[in-house]
């Protein structure tokens, strides 16, 4: 079946009005007004601004737009790490090469955190120390692994509203994490 272009700009509508009304309460982002305004001025001050609208294709290309990582390229802190991927990041001759005394810290972690952990400065610092030294000339890139999986790189999106330095030495902050729907891009241009 073929649609014509007017149907497909009915379609594209109502798909819209439906993300809207299922997004309206439950909003990953959960935008307040004020994060809405600055969002509408960032897309007005981009090349995108001309499909600033709320309806057409102008929130879905929008959103698509927001979803790629940042340019250039803004580094954070994870929210959240699965404990199960520390495992397969870890370099086992460094692991081979732990004293009992840090065997016993990465275990306790573990223990402490079965699923999953918020990858603060201060759990880095922890792993960083226990797998400190040379550890079989595996240290450092155990160190540096590790380094990698708490950080990630932030969208177009997450960074309009990020804080801080955005390097891997100094990873910024997340204010708004998430993916940008084409409501929340309508909300933002009416």
């Amino acid at each position: 079946m073929s649609l014509t272009p007017a149907q497909l700009q009915i379609l594209k509508a109502a798909i819209l009005a439906g993300v809207a009304a299922l997004s309206f309460s439950a909003s990953a982002q959960s935008l307040t007004s004020a994060q809405l305004t600055t969002l509408r001025t960032n897309i007005l001050a981009s090349e995108l601004s001309a499909k600033c609208t709320p309806f057409g294709d102008g929130p879905f290309d929008i959103a698509a737009a927001y979803n790629l990582p940042a340019s250039p390229a803004f580094v954070v802190r994870r929210s959240r790490v699965q404990t199960d991927q520390i495992g397969p990041t870890l370099n086992y001759v460094a692991v081979a090469n732990l004293t009992t005394a840090n065997r016993d810290r990465a275990t306790t972690f573990i223990a402490l955190n079965p699923s999953s952990f918020a990858p603060t400065a201060d759990v880095e610092t922890y792993w960083s120390d226990t797998f400190g030294g040379a550890l079989g000339g595996q240290g450092q890139a155990t160190r540096d692994a590790l380094a990698a999986l708490w950080r990630r790189e932030a969208t177009r999106f997450e960074r309009v509203f990020a804080t801080g330095t955005g390097t891997s030495v100094s990873p910024g902050a997340l204010v708004v994490e998430g993916a940008l729907t084409p409501a929340v891009v309508a909300q933002a241009c009416q």
